[in-house]
């Protein structure tokens, strides 16, 4: 097809005052000329509109002319027609109110710019039922005779209803919204949480047939569901962990709902495909046989680490336990949240004794956005005092970075909490140098030792008020919209469960001796692996270039 030759320009009244632009070609030699009106708001936003509509026309015949159509439709849209209705037949022409339905259609296709209704609703449900039923009735027909030829077993059936699109169609398209409308970054970047779900969505194309939707049934919609539940199998052939197969359930289950509501398919939600069970099953060997199913390290233990711990790893210890947080809330502290020296200004609401010599941080939990406040101990102020400073010679907000400046916790990496593991991992590795026996446990334990000691010791409300968790507490889940939450209460707990670990703080008696950060670790297989592959990168460059 030829290029579409129409001159955008800035419109000018003619002498009468309406703007009369050509658009488009009537003939290879005469242009199409259209009367917008008087108003210029609305006759640029019909310029606009008339000018899509003759690239959707051109494209559709072929050719760099106005179709006798398209420029009906072109000349509705000069009249100040923002919708194009195409008039309904006579009810009781059969044939015609079939063929309406189909004619919408294929002019909604043909013209993707415009906004085409039926004049007639009625007309056009009696259409749609019509339709519906004649390929009801002759996808019957062709199960019958595609069983006659043996093509089809008797158990099978075809639809009775005709869906278009393919299950990985959908999936592709259900990815593509998440990408479009997914939360990101001030960089402009997918948040983890976003990619993750892309992740998801891959491995559904990845573990699963690419049927017709027009198959994904009640029966076929419960098996995948039941594919994950069952905790499949990893590359490393043990069973997904249990968080890991529920958060597929859920996606899946997010992904139906969006494809029952979406305009791109015909799709509906099978009845009772909500309803399915979503519980995920524990294996043998993660079932409680005792006690103590939370494991987590004792002060005496908490003391060895804090001996052989940087300052930086020293930060993290005390910052994690004093405010029961993980990596994902210790990399997103910032200089901001932490007010030092400051009475709490709602001292007497809480019914608490506070003054200027107080300490707090306070932020909302990233993944749930509630809020959360903790009073400081004072060795936990020092190591913050500290942090601030340093941050400041680094030019950063963030508290926990790196020695360079950069995030602890790397949102832009798949795998944005490894920061925190490795440093962790450090310590752990001097530890047992000198203790070979020493208990290896992984960086979130220091998130749950203190609500462990807080739950024991006074309540789970408590507990849960550490962590920031959005229901204190879980038999009322209204509670929070009557009263508020006893945080006076739970600050006058925190300094008493500072006691609990003073073995860890008596362990060290200068927390800022020594280097502030870790040596560097130089890997010297990877960096010999490094060196070889730009040698052989330089020899393959002037093996090309000779």
């Amino acid at each position: 097809m030829a290029k579409v030759a129409t001159r955008r320009r800035t419109l000018r009244p003619d002498d009468n005052g309406d703007y009369r632009p050509y658009i488009g070609w009537r003939e290879p030699a005469k242009q199409q000329r259209f009367n917008l009106g008087k108003d210029l708001t609305e006759a640029e936003w019909r310029y606009a509109a008339i000018h899509r509509l003759y690239a959707d026309d051109c494209r559709e015949s072929e050719q760099n002319l106005w179709s006798l159509r398209g420029l009906t439709f072109a000349k509705e849209i000069a009249a100040g027609k923002k919708v194009i209705e195409l008039s309904a037949p006579p009810p009781q022409d059969r044939g015609a109110v079939i063929e309406f339905q189909q004619g919408i259609e294929h002019a909604r296709q043909s013209f993707p710019s415009l906004t085409i209704t039926p004049a007639d609703e009625t007309v056009f449900g009696e259409s749609v039922e019509q339709n519906q039923d004649l390929v009801a009735g002759r996808l019957k027909e062709l199960e019958t005779e595609l069983k006659r030829m043996g093509a089809l077993l008797s158990t099978d059936a075809l639809p009775n209803r005709l869906i278009p699109g393919t299950f990985h169609e959908a999936l592709d398209a259900y990815s593509k919204m998440i990408e479009r409308d997914g939360e990101r970054l001030p960089n402009g970047l997918l948040k983890h949480s976003q990619r993750k779900r892309l992740k998801m969505v891959e491995r559904f194309k990845d573990k699963h047939r690419n049927l017709p939707l027009c198959r994904l049934n009640f029966d076929e919609g419960s098996h995948l569901i039941a594919f994950w539940r069952k905790r499949p199998k990893t590359l490393k052939k043990s069973n997904c962990s249990r968080s890991h197969s529920k958060h597929h359930v859920g996606e899946l289950i997010r992904f139906y709902k969006w494809l029952d509501q979406t305009d791109q398919f015909q799709w509906a939600m099978p009845k009772g495909l909500l309803s399915v069970s979503r519980k995920i099953p524990k294996l043998d060997s993660e079932k409680k046989t005792s006690a103590i199913s939370k494991l987590v390290y004792t002060p005496d233990q908490l003391a060895v680490l804090n001996k052989h711990a940087t300052p930086l790893e020293r930060l993290c210890i005390y910052v994690g336990l004093n405010c029961g947080m993980g990596a994902a809330e210790l990399g997103r502290v910032l200089i901001s949240d932490i007010l030092l020296s400051h009475e709490h200004e709602h001292g007497k609401r809480l019914r608490i004794e506070t003054n200027t010599n107080d300490n707090w941080i306070r932020m909302n939990r990233p993944k749930t956005d509630v809020f959360g406040e903790w009073r400081l101990w004072p060795e936990t102020v020092v190591m913050l005092q500290w942090a601030i400073k340093r941050a400041h010679r680094l030019g950063t907000d963030l508290v926990f970075v790196k020695r360079n400046g950069e995030p602890i916790f790397d949102e832009i990496s798949d795998k944005p909490e490894y920061g925190f593991t490795n440093l962790w991992t450090g310590l752990l590795r001097r530890v047992r140098r000198h203790d070979e026996g020493f208990g290896k446990l992984p960086f979130g334990t220091l998130r749950d030792t203190l609500p462990d000691y807080l739950r024991a010791e006074f309540g789970e409300e408590m507990a849960s008020m550490c962590l920031a968790h959005g229901r204190p507490v879980n038999a009322d889940t209204l509670l929070d919209c009557y009263a508020n939450r006893p945080f006076g209460r739970f600050h006058q707990v925190l300094p008493q469960a500072r006691t609990f670990f003073e073995p860890m703080f008596q362990a060290v008696t200068d927390p800022l001796a020594g280097s502030d950060e870790e040596p560097l670790r130089i890997n010297k297989k990877a960096l010999k692996a490094t060196i070889k592959k730009k040698i052989d990168k330089k020899i393959r460059g002037r093996e090309q270039s000779a």
